[in-house]
């Protein structure tokens, strides 16, 4: 299993220590003196480079994606910032829990674990990780439930994409898909599993009840993704209200990971 490429997105990868754990870097220009850590979207052209702003959940245009975090700072406008389209934070989450969602915030460039009220819909931008005064939360704004415009090829033009936490090693991890989207059925287009824990022999699988829908993905190697090359298109159309299912087996509690499902609206 090779560091390949992410069928839906390309710069999706994981690295190992809470210092390098993030995405493939992307250099831009700020358009104001910016700090590492921030939520930012582009919001521009600057002499042919794209320009990023702090994103904000209730200013107009700074609360639509994509977004990226800022893994760099910059000290003044039109100055290069590093941004990743994920990366390992730390924060205080004592009052949270592991896999409590993380929001955008009305605060330009600010995440919280306070789910904010209005007046635009709550953006989820990552997940908790671990619990403490010195917790750590992952940032993927782009990867957690909610709607991505997407202008690759084929059908895969409005893609829902799910990040589930895969924190006790083996046994069964599941959600349910929403059913906020009338009449519509929910087509998996893409199952890979980010390991953050070596286990030699512990594999992933998704489910839909007891069929299997993909092949088994392996999660023994640290720092890398691996993706179903085999998606079940007689099991792979989930309704509204349908419970997902990932089985971790073949390993033990020191396996742990993320599966990323993407479906397609049907």
């Amino acid at each position: 299993m090779g560091q390949g490429q992410n069928l839906l997105n390309p710069s999706l990868y994981v690295a190992g220590l809470p210092d390098t754990n993030k995405g493939e870097q992307i250099r831009f220009l700020g358009n104001a003196a910016t700090p590492k850590s921030k939520i930012v979207y582009i919001s521009g052209l600057s002499n042919s480079r794209p320009v990023v702003t702090r994103a904000d959940l209730n200013a107009n245009g700074a609360n639509r994606g994509p977004f990226f975090v800022t893994v760099t700072a910059c000290l003044a406008a039109n100055t290069p910032i590093d941004c990743a389209e994920h990366s390992l934070v730390s924060l205080d989450t004592s009052a949270a829990a592991v896999n409590d969602p993380v929001y955008l915030s009305a605060t330009a460039g600010d995440f919280t674990l306070t789910k904010p009220t209005g007046p635009e819909q709550p953006i989820v931008v990552g997940i908790v990780l671990s619990v403490g005064t010195t917790g750590y939360v992952w940032l993927a704004p782009n990867h957690f439930s909610r709607w991505i415009p997407k202008v690759s090829t084929g059908q895969r033009t409005n893609v829902i994409r799910h990040a589930l936490l895969l924190d006790a090693g083996v046994g069964d991890y599941s959600f349910v898909l929403p059913v906020d989207v009338a009449g519509a059925s929910y087509k998996v287009v893409a199952f890979s599993t980010l390991c953050e824990a070596a286990d030699a022999g512990a594999t992933a699988r998704l489910y839909k009840g007891a069929n299997a829908v993909s092949d088994a993905l392996t999660m023994a190697t640290n720092k890398e993704v691996d993706y179903a090359a085999t998606i079940d298109s007689q099991y792979s159309i989930y309704a509204p209200g349908d419970t997902v299912k990932v089985t971790v087996a073949g390993g033990s509690a020191a396996a742990r990971g993320v599966a990323i499902i993407d479906f397609m609206l049907v």
